[in-house]
């Protein structure tokens, strides 16, 4: 069982997308609890909404689905915010159980739920849903597992995170949210290029703003700032 930990651990790290980890992580978690229905929620706190990003078993029209990250009106959003997995059992006997928000209207029946966070450096990043029309679908010992599998997902999806805020730092103008200069030498010698090898038209617009340093002068730089964000 270790190295199966280790294979899938390995696997993970190797991810370089949020769809990779998915698919690795569902693939384990298929092995450890025999689930009917799996879905991925990613949280925005500051926003307050939550997004299904992948799913196993069910209609891929959820997949983008956004609902409202509400801790007092469903349990996905409680367990986000606390950090907490929680399960239930025999659900057919308890209706009043809100999983998801009114709004999404999941259309299949289930007895049994295991919700797990991801969660990573007291973080939590979202959480999985897996669902059983057994009423007593999962085991102490296969939640457990869950739990670990999820934590090293959390990991290599706030790596692949740090990694995109670095790219873009790296290629974006903080100010304009434009390319920064040498991306945009970069991708003008790659445009130019192709236009040489394909029968087709570039153009470069080139943009001068007459006086403006006398609106930074008059107005200050923050104001500059804003109307260079606008244009």
């Amino acid at each position: 069982e270790f190295e199966n930990f280790y294979v899938t651990s390995k696997k993970l790290n190797n991810s370089t997308s949020l769809e990779d980890v998915l698919s690795v992580f569902s693939e384990k978690a298929k092995e450890i609890i025999d689930y009917d229905y799996s879905l991925f929620i990613f949280s925005d706190e500051e926003k307050k909404i939550n997004q299904i990003r992948g799913c196993q078993g069910v209609d891929k029209h959820l997949l983008g689905v956004e609902f409202p990250h509400d801790p007092d009106k469903n349990l996905i959003s409680w367990v986000i915010k606390n950090k907490t997995p929680l399960d239930y059992s025999n659900l057919k006997e308890n209706q009043n159980v809100r999983i998801f928000d009114d709004s999404i209207g999941f259309p299949y029946e289930f007895y049994s739920c295991f919700i797990v966070p991801f969660q990573v450096a007291g973080r939590s990043l979202g959480c999985s849903v897996f669902l059983s029309l057994a009423n007593d679908g999962f085991s102490i010992n296969a939640k457990k597992m869950i739990e670990t599998t999820a934590n090293q997902a959390a990991g290599s999806i706030q790596n692949i995170n740090v990694f995109k805020e670095l790219e873009k730092m790296a290629t974006i103008d903080g100010l304009t949210g434009l390319y920064n200069h040498r991306t945009f030498q970069e991708n003008i010698v790659l445009f130019l290029n192709r236009a040489q090898r394909r029968p087709e038209n570039i153009s470069l617009v080139i943009l001068d703003l007459d006086h403006f340093k006398s609106i930074n002068d008059n107005f200050g730089h923050t104001m500059g700032d804003t109307i260079l964000r606008s244009l």
